[in-house]
């Protein structure tokens, strides 16, 4: 009986581990903007190719005192008749001295966005396996100012001082089931002025 009631754990362990999608995140620079830095946010899944993109909520952290978030610039990637954008929070100049480890906590900026999948009926779009997909786009004034200009991707192991709010992303399967992907490579923009 104790071989039966382990085999059948391992088995539904093995199944919960194979369900799961792993996914990358990275900022690439657009081109061409002028005046402003904008950078399209991408993601793109490993493993699983029947998964389809369902709702997402995103959080960069920046550097104040080198960078001004331009909310304007913001901009859904995606088909609009499946997804809309929301900007949920903007804030800079926020002093977050010696409660976390990035470099520039001293004048801390930081936007949160969502992307909300449009309706009950919509499932989203097709995520191809070990393609990158275009989500949004956004731009950064740059202030002149010497020093860094990086814009970090909020995770727990390393923005958690800070907040709780990180970069979520989920996907509807097959069956029609909503679940979170697992972020494993987090691809920050670090420049020097």
């Amino acid at each position: 009986m104790k071989y039966v009631l382990l085999i059948t754990c391992c088995g539904i362990l093995s199944v919960g581990l194979l369900a799961q999608v792993n996914a990358d995140i990275h900022l690439v620079p657009i081109e061409g903007q002028g005046e402003l830095d904008c950078y399209a946010v991408e993601i793109r899944q490993k493993e699983d190719p029947g998964v389809m993109l369902a709702g997402q909520n995103y959080r960069f952290f920046y550097s104040s005192a080198t960078l001004s978030f331009d909310e304007e610039s913001l901009k859904l990637n995606l088909p609009e008749d499946q997804y809309y954008l929301n900007l949920v929070q903007h804030k800079s100049n926020v002093d977050g001295s010696h409660i976390g480890v990035l470099p520039f906590d001293h004048d801390l900026g930081f936007v949160n966005i969502s992307v909300v999948l449009n309706g009950t009926n919509t499932r989203g779009i097709r995520l191809n396996k070990e393609q990158w997909t275009s989500i949004a786009q956004m731009c950064f004034q740059k202030l002149g100012q010497e020093g860094a200009q990086d814009i970090v991707i909020a995770r727990p192991e390393l923005t958690k001082s800070y907040g709780r709010a990180y970069v979520e992303v989920t996907y509807v399967n097959e069956e029609g089931s909503v679940s979170s992907m697992s972020l494993r490579e987090k691809i920050d923009i670090h420049k020097l002025h």
